[in-house]
């Protein structure tokens, strides 16, 4: 089959370190070697296709952040559902499969035009998170276009709770699908962990760690603190940190004020240096935070 995956994201650049862009990457790399020709549109490029897929970037220019910029997001991406629709016709799709993104609602009438059935796959309540962490100008405008892109369509979610918020959303079906993991690329490897640890000045440590993109849900102010509880009996601890974000600085605070000389930040690592990195840990950690608003509740 030729699928086509759409991407009107402009935070997730493809072959970009974080999670998202890895997501993705992934999910079009497994399309290709379960030996699909695959098409990957997307607003934003950090690094090269993945293995076997073709890439098309239609990349908007600088756009703000914040609510003040919503205006300028709504044009730029229903921009670039109009120029990716040449590409997409051309290259002929069996499959059209779209990545649930802000303020993106045209991805159905798109598929009507190309006339080829179409796949959302859903990671977040996308307007309700950017309300809640980042504020949203007009949050009615985003859940309407939210709706759009999502009633009567077929679609795929990450979790449960997830997929009663779509149904809830007008989808016509959707399936679960848990996020998953290259076992093979993630096979123990002690030498490579060993060298990490070296580098880090993690040698004889327990190590409690953490990965991700450093957002506000995340939790690693709750991992830190909460790893200073048994600091005293437990001389040898010292949580790991690895990755980047907009809350690393207050972060390395907490760190400073918990458990000085104790956490390792390992700053942003490139994916293929991941697997290292987390068979480094001796306990891996997901302490993610609940808001008040519900945002987080898809993970």
């Amino acid at each position: 089959m030729r699928i086509a995956y759409l991407l009107p994201d402009p935070g997730i650049p493809v072959g970009g370190i974080k999670g998202a862009s890895v997501h993705v990457g992934e999910i079009t790399r497994a399309f290709a070697r379960a030996g699909h020709d695959v098409l990957l549109v997307a607003m934003r490029a950090a690094g090269p296709a993945p293995d076997g897929v073709e890439l098309v970037v239609l990349d908007p220019g600088p756009l703000g952040r914040g609510p003040g910029s919503d205006a300028g997001r709504i044009a730029a991406v229903d921009r670039f559902l109009a120029d990716a629709e040449p590409a997409i016709r051309a290259f002929g799709p069996g499959l059209l499969v779209e990545r649930l993104s802000l303020f993106a609602g045209g991805g159905t009438d798109l598929a009507r035009r190309l006339g080829v059935p179409r796949l959302v796959e859903i990671n977040a309540p996308v307007t309700a998170e950017r309300a809640g962490y980042q504020g949203v100008a007009d949050a009615a405008a985003g859940e309407l276009l939210e709706r759009r892109a999502l009633e009567g369509t077929h679609a795929v979610a990450v979790s449960p709770p997830l997929a009663g918020w779509a149904r809830s959303r007008g989808v016509a079906q959707v399936t679960v699908v848990p996020n998953g993991v290259d076992v093979e690329r993630f096979a123990p490897d002690p030498d490579r962990a060993a060298d990490v640890r070296r580098g880090l000045g993690l040698e004889g440590a327990e190590v409690v760690g953490f990965a991700g993109s450093l957002k506000p849900w995340h939790g690693v102010d709750v991992l830190l603190r909460a790893a200073a509880l048994p600091a005293d009996r437990r001389p040898r601890l010292r949580p790991l940190v690895v990755g980047d974000g907009p809350v690393h600085a207050r972060r390395e605070d907490v760190a400073a004020a918990t458990l000085p000389g104790r956490v390792r930040f390992a700053g942003a690592v490139p994916s293929t240096a991941m697997p290292a990195h987390l068979a480094a840990f001796d306990v891996a950690t997901a302490p993610y935070v609940m808001p008040a608003s519900g945002v987080g509740f898809y993970f």
